[in-house]
């Protein structure tokens, strides 16, 4: 402090105009404006649909939760991108048994984790990604699996009208 009250003072003598620095000052509002918008675009998304997922269109206005992802393309399923069966189709029952196997497992991975994190919190959240082509009776099967496991609260993804 008691430095800069003697630059000060010097400079008062000398008739020095102190001015601000601009190139500065710019680039640490470009530093922080990048900061900013990296942090949005960040947050902003969490949920990444493929080219060949045309989702089926909604008027429901509830946001996206982040939640164990089941995506459905044709006949294959995977579970938070890995796949885990190539052709459902092929079941005759309801129970779809590798989906079952690879949620329980979700479950377990989850549960284990809520215990030693505090933050996370296991709600059996399961999102579904079904292309809007699939029909209802073979997106029924993946409800009644996901229902069997311990994912009770199931959301279909959709876009917003």
């Amino acid at each position: 402090m008691v430095r800069s009250s003697r630059v000060t003072r010097a400079r008062k003598r000398n008739g020095e105009v102190i001015t601000l620095n601009l190139t500065s000052m710019m680039d640490m509002f470009t530093i922080i404006l990048v900061f900013l918008l990296t942090q949005i675009s960040a947050q902003g998304q969490l949920l990444t649909v493929g080219e060949n997922t045309p989702l089926p269109y909604s008027t429901s206005r509830k946001e996206v939760r982040p939640a164990v992802t089941v995506a459905v393309v044709g006949g294959t399923i995977s579970v938070d991108g890995e796949v885990v069966e190539r052709n459902f189709l092929r079941y005759d029952g309801m129970l779809i048994d590798t989906l079952k196997a690879a949620l329980d497992r979700k479950a377990k991975k989850l549960k284990e984790i809520s215990k030693t994190n505090p933050t996370v919190v296991f709600r059996g959240e399961v999102l579904i990604l079904a292309d809007k082509t699939i029909p209802f009776k073979h997106l029924k099967k993946i409800l009644y699996t996901c229902g069997q496991t311990e994912f009770i609260n199931q959301s279909l993804a959709v876009l917003q009208k």
